[in-house]
């Protein structure tokens, strides 16, 4: 009984070896790296405040939350993968009483029943495998959905940077047009201007109320929508920017750079290289089953049966059973073997086996059409899969090179609209120096002012783009 169970126990080893070999390497290897620190692409300084936002998104996002338990979740379906690998162990115990012609009589056993699949043609390390490319894939898709949410909240975040700046320029250029409307006025009641240049006056002046009001309401819709990225009250202070930063940040990296930065860090990218991987294994785990499934048995404890009026002794009794499974043609062939033995002090029944071998073939026809079926289903998904990995390279290109080249679109934009600033602020000098010695109409003057007022908002758009295609790019490229 012993040099059985050694034996036994000496294949059961050497078969889950043969299975692990085939399966993945360790689970620290398989496991993503650790998330790296934020890439900073604004330069050497942190904005503290739109940290402080992306904390709250985080420490708030429902999303965030759920991808989190997918993670656990998964983990805990790598590990019944990997609970595969090892033998199912079973306690048994069983009491019979009964009667015979002449007396009653009673019967117990109890023992460990042990299974343990031999030999599956890797379709277990398989299966283990895909299990934990699931786990990756699910630590990915946090990643995935951490950076679409960082990237809307910084998108956020600058929009209201901006609609604070713009609200501040229109109020200031209020302030500085409000003295000439009323002088416009006064000047036309006095008929010392035209009703013409009145009226223009007065467009002027409504034009940077109306600007001002509608800025207004776009900081207010901006407010909302950063609240409501960050998951907080609808109400709660939140600390912002009131400019933007004027020097300008060149990214130290070509478009190739950024291209070849992003297919290796991009989550959906490396999604899809899962999703591949995993059809791959699929589709091997489904043509392992054209090889034989081999599985044994064994079972040891003790037994016995005895009239009631004698002692119940219980001796050794064991049981081996091997099992062979093979599929093809759409049939099934299959095979076991069974050998037990008992030595009872005392046999009831007569018809109970003190030994036994047992052979039996079976073979069943048309039973595994599915089998067909699923290889050839496994081979059209993966093909798929193939495709998918393909066109999510490419559309990673085409937002990368869309966001580079916004990127360089509102840096130019940004001098030009700057210059443009600079020059309109000059002019509305030199004719407010004009106004005073009467070479120009207060209308002019005014129209001077809205042109710089007009020129800082455009600068401030292109600022906007600006930061929002550097919050891109660093979600693209950076891991």
């Amino acid at each position: 009984m012993r040099r059985w169970s050694i034996f036994v126990s000496i294949i059961v080893i050497i078969f889950i070896c043969k299975e692990y070999v085939i399966c993945v390497d360790s689970f620290d290897d398989i496991i993503t790296k650790s998330e790296s620190e934020e890439s900073l692409i604004y330069g050497t300084q942190l904005n503290t405040n739109l940290t402080s936002c992306k904390a709250k998104a985080i420490g708030n996002s429902t999303t965030l939350r759920i991808a989190s338990e997918q993670i656990n979740l998964a983990r805990m379906r790598a590990g019944r993968a990997f609970r595969g690998f090892f033998p199912d162990i079973r306690f048994q115990w069983k009491e019979d009483t009964g009667e015979t012609i002449t007396d009653p009589y009673k019967a117990e056993n109890y023992g460990i029943r042990v299974i343990q699949p031999l030999f599956s043609f890797g379709s277990i390390g398989l299966n283990y495998r895909g299990e934990m490319l699931g786990f990756k894939s699910a630590r990915i898709n946090y990643e995935k959905v951490k950076r679409e949410l960082m990237l809307e909240v910084a998108k956020a975040y600058w929009n209201v940077v901006r609609q604070k700046m713009k609200e501040s320029i229109w109020s200031e250029a209020i302030e500085q047009i409000k003295p000439y409307a009323l002088l416009a006025e006064r000047e036309y009641k006095v008929e010392g201007i035209t009703k013409l240049e009145f009226g223009t006056a007065k467009l002027v002046f409504d034009e940077a109320s109306t600007q001002l009001k509608i800025t207004e309401n776009e900081l207010e819709v901006a407010w909302l929508a950063l609240r409501h990225v960050m998951g907080v009250d609808p109400f709660s202070e939140i600390m912002v920017d009131s400019e933007f930063r004027r020097e300008i940040y060149r990214i130290p990296y070509t478009l190739e750079q950024c291209n070849k930065m992003a297919l290796t860090n991009s989550p959906q990218v490396e999604s899809a290289e899962i999703v591949l991987s995993l059809n791959d294994y699929r589709r091997k785990s489904v043509n392992a089953t054209r090889w034989p499934q081999i599985s044994m048995e064994v079972a040891a404890g003790r037994s016995g049966e005895a009239y009631t009026t004698e002692p119940l002794d219980l001796v050794e009794t064991w049981s081996v059973m091997g099992r062979a499974r093979w599929s093809f043609w759409g049939n099934t062939l299959g095979f076991s073997y069974d050998e037990g033995k008992t030595n009872p002090t005392e046999i009831v029944d007569t018809s109970v086996r003190t030994h036994s071998m047992t052979n039996t073939v079976e073979v069943s026809l048309l039973d595994s059409l599915a089998v067909g079926v699923n290889r050839r289903e496994a081979e059209v998904v993966y093909q798929q899969a193939k495709d998918n990995l393909k066109n999510t390279r490419d559309k990673t290109i085409l937002a990368i090179t869309d966001a580079y080249r916004r990127y360089q679109n509102a840096m130019e934009r940004m001098i030009l609209e700057e210059r443009r600033a600079e020059l309109s602020g000059n002019r509305a000098k030199i004719v407010t120096q004009q106004k005073m010695i009467d070479e120009r109409t207060t209308s002019d003057v005014m129209q001077a002012i809205l042109e710089v007022a007009r020129a800082r908002s455009f600068y401030t758009d292109s600022m906007y783009e600006y930061y929002v295609a550097l919050s891109t790019l660093e979600s693209l490229i950076y891991k």
